[in-house]
């Protein structure tokens, strides 16, 4: 019977000993708990910017596709004339006999002028520039 009596002493003084976590492994445990949830809220972040540059190359992807849609069937309208008469050759002469795209390595020195009078600017470091003319187009695209 002495052995039990000591038996449930040491459990006593055990149960006593562990009422619950110390200070430091509670401290431990937020930090391993902030460190999970700042990963989580990192990769949540990066998710949603990353999604927002997808989105936003899409959205250009797609203009750029609207734009070179627009120049591809104006180029093809380019130099349309309605025939106005047959010479002796019995081919048509058209309305418009000037040239219906002009181009340039660099920009027009002066876009208000008519496409017969533009000339290239040499000293311009910027974009090609299209000029191009049609009886149902006249247009000017350059920077």
């Amino acid at each position: 019977m002495n052995i039990s009596v000591s038996t449930s002493r040491m459990a006593l003084r055990r149960r006593l000993h562990q009422r619950g976590m110390s200070l430091i492994e509670l401290m431990v445990s937020l930090l391993i708990g902030f460190v999970v949830v700042g990963a989580v809220l990192a990769a949540y972040v990066g998710s949603g910017t990353s999604s927002r540059n997808t989105q936003a190359m899409s959205q250009i992807t797609e203009d750029a596709s609207v734009a070179l849609n627009v120049i591809r069937s104006h180029l093809a309208m380019a130099g349309y004339s309605r025939p106005i008469g047959i010479n002796a050759q019995k081919i048509f002469q058209k309305a418009q006999t000037e040239p219906a795209l002009y181009g340039c390595d660099s920009a027009f020195q002066d876009l208000s002028a008519d496409i017969g009078a533009l000339n290239c600017d040499a000293g311009a470091d910027e974009s090609d520039a299209l000029a191009m003319r049609g009886e149902l187009l006249e247009m000017v695209l350059g920077r």
